[in-house]
């Protein structure tokens, strides 16, 4: 699959009222199933280029099943069968790099299956700022306890989430923290925002991002499935505008065509 550069993009507005309207977007990670990982090995290719590999907990995760309009060699990561684990790489949203970038953005298709009322990770850092799954809702948090903003979900449905937090400009505090507007769209629509402040409590941890569960080791496993995970330093106005952006961006690209 050609891959496009990841040089700083410019995009002069957001397409929703509201929205954040810069970008300057570099790859995190982006993975991809089976693609980078065929569920024989336990180390999963970071496609972007950024050299942030994960390493699963389990082999053979996988299962046959994606949003519709994808190429049907792509499977998903199954976080009820072990599909779950976490970037090899420590502080990748670190306060001052988030705060240089402009933001963050966590990018996932899923699928929760309806088990479990309490907080499943789709993608987590630290254990703090993160996207998941409790009770029937889709929540972006960043941490377990506040800063939230939540969509409810149906079981057994593919869903595409994006969440961002943007920095607005703002330098980290006295106390490490950095204040911003949290947005999340779901189906590349925006469903809801806040005022949010990341602290520096997941700094301290050195801690990796995790995938389909929390990033301090075991616990917390998504039940259900993700396709695609990425994330990105810096804020992507709107889901729509990651076409111009490398796996992500292509992959919606060709799910709109082939709707």
């Amino acid at each position: 699959m050609p891959k496009l550069s990841f040089a700083v993009l410019s995009l002069s507005a957001a397409c929703l009222a509201g929205a954040p309207v810069q970008a300057a977007v570099t790859p995190v990670f982006e993975y991809s199933f089976p693609s980078s990982y065929d569920g024989s090995s336990t180390t999963v290719t970071d496609l972007s280029g950024a050299g942030n590999d994960a390493t699963m907990d389990l082999t053979g995760a996988l299962v046959d099943d994606r949003p519709a309009g994808f190429d049907s060699s792509l499977m998903s990561l199954t976080g009820s069968n072990g599909g779950h684990g976490a970037t090899t790489a420590i502080d990748l949203l670190d306060n001052s790099l988030v705060a240089a970038a402009g933001g963050f953005t966590m990018d996932v298709w899923f699928n929760w299956d309806g088990n479990f009322t309490d907080v499943r990770k789709l993608i987590d850092y630290a254990g703090t700022e993160h996207l998941s799954t409790v009770n029937s809702q889709l929540r972006f948090a960043l941490s377990d306890s506040a800063f939230t903003v939540t969509f409810d979900i149906q079981a057994n449905t593919w869903y595409h989430a994006v969440a961002v937090f943007d920095s607005e400009g703002n330098s980290v505090d006295g106390n490490g923290d950095l204040a911003g507007t949290m947005y999340l769209y779901v189906d590349d629509v925006l469903v809801g925002s806040a005022a949010g402040t990341k602290s520096s409590f997941g700094d301290s941890l050195d801690r990796s991002i995790g995938i389909n569960r929390w990033a301090g080791g075991g616990g917390d496993w998504n039940q259900g499935a993700i396709f695609n995970p990425a994330v990105y330093l810096g804020v992507v106005p709107e889901p729509g505008s990651l076409a111009l952006l490398g796996l992500g961006g292509l992959l919606i690209a060709r799910r709109r065509r082939d709707r």
